[in-house]
């Protein structure tokens, strides 16, 4: 259990350090399941929105670490 609880530590960790990649994150999953639950998107489509959230999480990492 301690490795599963250092792991879970860890990962929130990331996630707390960068808010950008965490809004981004929750917000792909959100507009995931709001589409599901609408029947706007069907499952097959996830894989592509997932991907797309995460080109968005990296796109806007690299334009905010360019900032600084």
């Amino acid at each position: 259990m301690s490795v599963i609880r250092a792991t879970v530590v860890l990962l929130v960790k990331i996630f707390a350090a960068d808010l950008w990649l965490t809004l981004t994150a929750l917000a792909t999953v959100g507009v995931c399941a709001v589409g599901l639950n609408l029947h706007i998107l069907v499952p097959g489509a996830l894989p592509y929105m997932l991907t797309g959230g995460v080109l968005a999480a990296l796109t806007i990492g690299a334009v905010r670490g360019s900032k600084s």
